[in-house]
């Protein structure tokens, strides 16, 4: 929920995925909360994770975890299939939800 609130908090979503790895939690939140991160940080969000799990696994749990991050990930990621959300301003411009930018 942590990464849902603060969108923008890398660390936010990297704690929300390494706690989705507990055996308590339903491994399916896993693959939402993957997706939802790399939705809106991207490539950050998976080199902060690739990171934090280097930290706690190494050898074959650490190649096994980056296979199946991988397998969850949209297979084009490419910048222009990036999904955008859009609101229309006041002055009738259109502002990305995400970035903040006028469209």
């Amino acid at each position: 929920l942590c990464g849902l609130v603060q969108s923008w908090d890398i660390e936010a979503w990297v704690n929300a995925t390494l706690c989705c790895l507990n055996k308590e939690v339903d491994i399916q939140l896993l693959a939402h909360v993957i997706q939802a991160a790399y939705f809106f940080k991207r490539e950050d969000y998976l080199l902060s994770l690739h990171k934090e799990l280097e930290a706690r696994c190494s050898g074959d749990m650490l190649a096994t975890l980056t296979n199946m991050i991988e397998e969850m990930l949209p297979k084009d990621r490419s910048e222009k299939n990036a999904k955008i959300i859009r609101l229309l301003g006041e002055n009738g411009i259109f502002r990305d939800v995400i970035t903040g930018k006028n469209t």
